[in-house]
């Protein structure tokens, strides 16, 4: 877990007051999955959707994973893997939802498919499954570069991992699953 203490407080902080103060709540994560389910809820989505066959059990910790097709279809191995796991309280509420991402045919030499390549594609499908405010940059103390998109009570942080994978976390800021 990442402990994010800003640097540049003046545009994140106005940013998360902003939005908390609108008091808007955004629950919505992926699959129809919302901040504020339970563990068990979680878990028979999971079930369903691998039934299903639109995910399986993969191999981050055994992760449900999916692969996304990308937008550019003209670069080969250019899709993209997802997993995903839920963040959960000590009640075993959702409280947001942890994602890596990187491409399927990722290699050293390949710069087409690094991860600085990956975070632009991927800001712009975040935007569209989670429409709202735009993301803006904010350079924390431990020098981590993330892109952050706040939503009323939902944060998402978009950052590079490494040169293969992007990190996506999302979750509830207002407290109330804390």
């Amino acid at each position: 877990m990442l402990v994010f203490g800003c640097k540049n407080q003046s545009e994140y902080t106005k940013v998360l007051n902003r939005e908390l103060e609108n008091k808007n709540e955004y629950n919505d994560l992926i699959f129809d999955m919302k901040i504020g389910q339970s563990r068990q809820d979680y878990f028979d989505i999971c079930y369903k959707l691998n039934q299903k066959k639109l995910i399986v059990s993969g191999q981050r910790s055994l992760n449900p994973e999916l692969i996304l097709e990308s937008k550019d279809d003209a670069v080969k191995g250019s899709n993209i893997k997802m997993s995903f796991n839920g963040i959960f309280n000590e009640k075993k509420i959702m409280k947001g939802m942890e994602m890596r991402f990187y491409f399927t045919g990722w290699s050293s030499w390949n710069k087409d498919l690094s991860s600085d390549n990956l975070l632009v594609q991927l800001k712009d499908t975040l935007r569209e499954w989670f429409p709202g405010n735009d993301f803006f940059k904010v350079n924390f103390e431990n020098n981590l570069s993330t892109e952050v998109k706040i939503d009323g009570n939902r944060r998402i942080l978009a950052y590079l991992v490494n040169s293969k994978d992007v990190a996506v976390r999302i979750e509830d800021m207002s407290g109330k699953y804390d």
